[in-house]
């Protein structure tokens, strides 16, 4: 029997390899390419990401994958969205003052997370994926997790507050709610880096390859 596999797109800004990793540890495959076609008969494709917003969506664009990435994602099958991967997948971002459009598939813009006297950016360390139980929370995804353990973030921009557009997850952080999670259909979207994330973050992997 083939093992399950799935694509990891290369943009050039991403934790590719160490994504990679940690589905080959789990005894899954992965590629890494940029390949339109593997892109959108992927069985199920990835979008990590660590760097600027601008400079990602500029990088798909020149690629012209990003309406393989479109394509897949009307397909329904499997989708996840990692960190940068997560933030790509909004309008806009603060991030980039040229104001390059992003994928678009949810409506809204990435916010910078306000700096305070309690807090400082990057937002860096271990966060729980909320402040209490959600219905979200019974997704296949989530398996053997609970909304109390802790994942690694290591970011300056997300999604604050709620949105009634979307299903989101969030936890508290200081006077903002930062959006740890979004699910819709089968597409999975992580501010947080499960490669990165110990047994937890393995079991989210895990778990995308159940689906």
């Amino acid at each position: 029997m083939l093992k399950k596999k799935a694509i990891i797109i290369d943009y050039g800004c991403g934790n590719l390899t160490s994504i990679k990793r940690a589905i080959e540890y789990l005894n899954f495959n992965a590629l890494i390419t940029n390949d339109p076609k593997e892109i959108e008969t992927a069985d199920r494709l990835i979008l990590p990401g660590v760097g600027n917003f601008g400079f990602a969506m500029r990088s798909i664009n020149k690629l012209n994958i990003k309406e393989s990435i479109i394509k897949f994602l009307s397909s329904k099958k499997p989708f996840l969205g990692v960190c940068l991967g997560m933030q790509l997948m909004f309008e806009s971002s603060e991030e980039d003052f040229l104001k390059e459009k992003g994928l678009s598939v949810f409506k809204g813009s990435v916010k910078k997370i306000p700096v305070s006297k309690e807090t400082i950016i990057p937002r860096v360390g271990w966060y729980n994926l909320s402040n209490k139980e959600d219905e979200l929370l019974k997704n296949k995804i989530f398996s053997n997790i609970s909304y109390s353990d802790k994942f690694y973030f290591v970011h300056s921009y997300a999604i604050i507050n709620k949105n009634d557009d979307y299903n989101c997850l969030f936890h508290k952080h200081f006077n903002n709610l930062i959006c740890t999670c979004i699910i819709k259909d089968n597409t999975f979207l992580f501010q947080f880096h499960p490669e990165k994330s110990s047994e937890k973050g393995l079991e989210i992997y895990k778990n995308f390859f159940s689906l």
